[in-house]
């Protein structure tokens, strides 16, 4: 019985570690840096901004969130439309919401992106944040560190218990 557990420590959970590292590096960075390459050929026009706040939110036993919101509305083809992302990445952070909020005051104009393709999607930025992406990134790398510690910590085991 100690070798289906030894088994199950030594193979299964870093397999499992692997792919759940795998799943949020994509989730976090390679998703939105797809976006972000189609934005690129995004139409670059002047949007007006409606509302730019930090909005408060509580999520779990005393867990406080701070997420920048906007509003802004923007013309495409002579329609109006009323976009409210900054761009494809969650903020959250009372400092990081701030700066942005600040970067885009109420009353002003401002540039957005705006989808050709489906023009009711807009975006005030294109560029992703490279926190995110370096914070994701050593997740990615302690997860595979652990699990190679395990994996090969397993055939150590392995061996010393064959002797």
């Amino acid at each position: 019985m100690s070798n289906f557990y030894s088994f199950i420590r030594g193979r299964v959970i870093p397999v499992l570690l692997v792919i759940g590292a795998l799943i949020i590096f994509g989730i976090s960075v390679i998703l939105p840096l797809k976006k972000v390459y189609s934005a690129k050929k995004w139409v670059k026009t002047e949007c007006f901004m409606t509302e730019s706040f930090v909005e408060k939110t509580y999520g779990g036993k005393e867990k406080v969130n701070h997420n920048p919101k906007f509003k802004y509305k923007y013309k495409y083809k002579g329609k109006k439309f009323i976009g409210s992302d900054y761009n494809f990445q969650k903020y959250e952070g009372i400092e990081r919401a701030q700066k942005l909020v600040a970067k885009f005051p109420v009353s002003s104009n401002q540039m957005c992106y705006v989808n050709p393709e489906n023009p009711k999607v807009a975006v005030l930025s294109i560029n992703l944040d490279k926190r995110q992406f370096i914070s994701a990134l050593l997740f990615i790398i302690v997860m595979l560190i652990l699990a190679l510690i395990l994996f090969f910590g397993y055939e150590k085991n392995d061996s010393q218990m064959s002797e």
